[in-house]
Parts: C-alpha cells; structure tokens; sequence
C-alpha cells in the first residue's frame, strides 16, 4: 500500500514509524508529464511493506489495548463489529 506523505496529519509518525519498520518511505519520481505540469513533483510515499504485516501490527495493536486499557478497546470493538452480524 503506497500513500502520499500528505495523508499523515501528524508528520512524527511518519518516522516513528519507519524506526520501528512498519512503514518505509520513498522518493516519488515524477513522470515527463508532471514535470511539464504544474503541481508539487517532490513529494514522499509512504510505504506499508506487507498487508499481512499491517494485518499482524494491528493485531498486536489490540491486544495491548486489551490489556491496558479496556474501556478503550471494549469502545474500539463496538465501532468495528456491528451489533447484527
């Protein structure tokens, strides 16, 4: 899954990120036509290496919650599985 640096409101996790090896980043390099167009042709992607991997972090993710603080994973799983499955 690639994703524009811009999609990161918050910068740091970016790095934090890429420190821990979740994320990678790369140099966009723009094609013939963006450098004849105008736009922002400099621009980072950022890089999941692996959906599994994804999958794996956020697993962990919830099962940390689980442990350190329920109320926030108990209102977590009510946003994620619906009442009427």
């Amino acid at each position: 899954m690639i994703l524009s640096e811009k999609n990161f409101p918050n910068r740091h996790i970016i790095g934090t990120g890429c420190k821990v090896g979740v994320l990678t980043q790369e140099k966009k390099m723009p094609s013939r036509k963006e450098l004849r167009g105008k736009g922002d042709t400099d621009e980072l992607s950022v890089v999941f290496p692996h959906k599994l991997f994804q999958e794996y972090a956020a697993a962990l993710h919830v099962a940390d919650l689980f442990k350190s603080n329920p109320e926030k994973y108990d209102e977590l799983m009510d946003s994620v599985i619906s009442p009427d499955m």
